[in-house]
């Protein structure tokens, strides 16, 4: 699937959030149970350009390699809450679902260098 950049019409795959060096993950934020209003978020970083991208995250979810679980744990005792915090990048173990995408979040940020926090200084 291609995506463009608003600002500078820069086209991409959305499987190139992955290896594309100028699509630089910042975070995600998930607050709404049917994914309506949950997104990745990337900076465009080129030359002329520097926007910021939104992908809604069940638009990425082709490239999660494992179940997603139904449940939602947000904000109960077993939550982190690194889910709802757009620099959280601490990673969650948890058996809910927004645990995968948290993961891949993860994994993207590593694959493109981009230091990955303990969480502690978002909250």
């Amino acid at each position: 699937m291609k995506r463009q950049c608003t600002c500078c019409g820069y086209e991409f795959e959305l499987a190139a959030v992955m290896t594309d060096p100028v699509i630089v993950p910042i975070g995600m934020q998930f607050e709404d149970p049917d994914h309506r209003y949950n997104y990745f978020y990337f900076n465009h970083v080129c030359e002329g350009c520097g926007s910021t991208l939104l992908i809604p995250v069940l638009d990425l979810l082709p490239l999660i390699d494992e179940p997603v679980p139904d449940e939602i744990l947000t904000g109960g005792e077993t939550c982190g809450g690194h889910c709802t915090r757009l620099s959280d990048h601490a990673p969650c173990e948890a058996a809910c679902r927004y645990a995968p995408f948290r993961r891949f979040l993860l994994r993207m940020l590593r694959a493109k260098g981009v230091p990955v926090t303990d969480g502690a200084e978002a909250a």
